[in-house]
């Protein structure tokens, strides 16, 4: 799944999970970019490279780490990439998503776009990474 029809970007897939079975179904929806997906702890994974657009999911950190959590993070994201975090919540449990807004803001960072999902179930906030993270 590479894409250069969006504004004239290219978008190719890379991801890294824990979990064996959850890199294994990516490696299976991603052919041509298998070699792209690692079973890894992402807390001290050390790859051999940064990413333009990092995304990650808000509650990978215990809330009383976000902050570490997010700083971990844009040591992955290249100079003037961006940092996308999201945050999930249940319609059927009533469980509203997590503001990763405020959770950047909360860190001292600056937030450079908020979305919200059109049933409002879920929330993503990005931040533009600095030289000073690379």
């Amino acid at each position: 799944m590479c894409s250069s029809d969006l504004r004239g970007h290219e978008l190719v897939p890379y991801g890294v999970d824990i979990g064996p079975g959850l890199v294994q179904l990516a490696t299976e929806r991603n052919r041509g970019h298998e070699h792209n997906f690692v079973v890894a702890n992402a807390w001290n994974w050390e790859p051999n490279r940064q990413w333009d657009f990092v995304y990650s999911m808000l509650d990978l950190s215990p809330t009383d780490m976000y902050c570490e959590w997010i700083n971990r993070l844009l040591s992955l994201v290249a100079p003037n990439g961006r940092l996308i975090l999201g945050a999930y919540g249940s319609l059927s449990r009533g469980v509203v998503p997590e503001k990763p807004g405020d959770t950047i803001r909360a860190c001292g960072l600056d937030v450079a776009g908020v979305a919200t999902s059109a049933n409002g179930n879920s929330e993503f906030a990005w931040t533009k990474a600095t030289t000073s993270h690379a």
